[in-house]
């Protein structure tokens, strides 16, 4: 939301149709297993909206060094050939991880920019 505010751009939350637990661990080891089977989760949202768009900032937690499962589908479904993706993390250690290769992967039509890694615990202070 700090990027949103500072840039000005429109935002999309990714909902996926099957709510995440809100238990961490819960939420952890699931994602572990979504990302070890290739599992992209469906999305409430529809994804028209981003042919509207020439660059798109592509943000998301890190799970298990990479975007997170909604993150996925929309990288993987979304209308995304010859847009320019631009990549943020939020992170407790892993920083970018495998995310800027699996976005290479995902979107290989796509131009794809350096990307930006937080530490989450930090984000309130990494406006600058």
């Amino acid at each position: 939301r700090h990027i949103q505010a500072l840039t000005g751009c429109d935002l999309l939350d990714l909902e996926p149709v099957t709510p995440y637990p809100r238990d961490y661990d819960t939420v952890v080891s699931q994602a572990k297993k979504e990302k070890q089977q290739g599992f992209l989760p469906p999305l409430k949202n529809s994804l028209d909206m981003v042919s509207r768009y020439d660059v798109i900032l592509v943000g998301s937690p890190s799970w298990w060094g990479t975007f997170a499962g909604p993150v996925r589908t929309f990288l993987s479904t979304a209308a995304l050939d010859g847009k320019t993706l631009v990549p943020f993390i939020t992170h407790e250690g892993s920083g970018l991880g495998s995310a800027p290769a699996d976005l290479r992967r995902l979107c290989p039509a796509s131009q794809i920019r350096e990307g930006l890694a937080v530490r989450g615990s930090r984000v309130d202070g990494a406006r600058q």
